[in-house]
């Protein structure tokens, strides 16, 4: 096969610092096993005041399994400061535990002036069941990604720690703040 000079550009891994090559055109990419690859969607809702959210509850709250809390300075677009996860609880008691008190005090220590809000995460799976693992899983790859667009976050131990053996596709959909739309997690292969 034969390569046309300046066809492939060096790039540089932001992660690893390791060099790969790819070509102009975006990659094609197919999953391997796509059978055991999980496909979700978190469909993100219009966040609310925290303060509402501790006192009056949201109606989301019980189809809630992920929630986001914002911080929103002026005019500026909102911050995602920390994602969570609830499984056997909801958002508004979750918020009110004595842990997640301390750490909303440590968000608006570190960034005053901002008000902070509530986004609830509605997930539906396409196969499968959602589970503690699954919700692990979920929540430590929308934070690596939160972390790598430059957010604020609180919880970016989870960032070290993006490991599962599971396959995953996961669409962000409605208010996402700065995730991105589509995020890919599992083994890939390119023809």
């Amino acid at each position: 096969m034969r390569v046309e000079r300046n066809s492939h550009r060096r790039q540089t891994n932001s992660l690893s610092g390791t060099k790969y090559f790819c070509e102009r055109s975006p990659m094609r990419l197919e999953r391997i096993a796509p059978k055991r690859a999980y496909d979700v969607e978190v469909k993100w809702t219009r966040p609310a005041a925290l303060k509402t959210i501790k006192r009056d509850r949201s109606r989301h709250d019980r189809d809630a399994w992920l929630y986001m809390i914002l911080g929103k300075r002026g005019r500026r677009s909102p911050v995602i400061m920390y994602i969570g996860q609830v499984f056997k609880n909801v958002v508004s008691r979750r918020l009110c535990c004595a842990d997640h008190i301390r750490r909303c005090r440590v968000i608006q220590k570190a960034h005053p002036g901002h008000e902070l809000s509530v986004s609830h995460g509605l997930i539906e799976m396409g196969r499968g069941r959602m589970t503690k693992n699954h919700l692990n899983a979920i929540e430590r790859i929308l934070t690596f990604a939160a972390c790598e667009s430059g957010a604020c976050m609180v919880n970016q131990r989870n960032w070290y720690r993006c490991r599962t053996d599971q396959h995953y596709f996961i669409r962000n959909v409605h208010y996402k703040a700065q995730l991105p739309r589509e995020l890919y997690y599992g083994v890939f292969k390119r023809w």
